[in-house]
């Protein structure tokens, strides 16, 4: 379901609707958003949670070659909705609810 706050938005691109059947799009997204789509949390940062699973720079697992990911993405929900969540893919793997964060300094 949506998770929304107190203005009934939903804070995060989630995966609304019935999964993994249809998505209904309720936030105006149907897949990945653009990063500033919601508002930035306390610290000024977009998208910490949802959106898309962000690439690490750690292994999930030293014992493989598994990179980690954090964030969750908007194909997933629930527990796995925050910025500790995190999961692992092998390197090559690509898809849309995979990225990558950029940061730049305030001018």
């Amino acid at each position: 379901g949506k998770r929304a706050d107190p203005g009934g938005q939903a804070p995060v691109q989630i995966w609304q609707g019935e999964f993994p059947n249809h998505d209904t799009a309720e936030d105006g997204y149907a897949g990945p958003c653009p990063v500033d789509a919601f508002p930035a949390n306390d610290f000024s940062l977009f998208s910490m949670t949802g959106n898309v699973w962000e690439w690490q720079n750690d292994w999930y697992d030293k014992e493989t070659v598994v990179r980690a990911l954090r964030g969750g993405s908007w194909y997933y929900y629930g527990d796995v909705l925050s910025c500790s969540a995190r999961n692992g893919f092998i390197p090559d793997d690509r898809d849309e609810y995979i990225g990558f964060r950029v940061v730049r300094p305030q001018s």
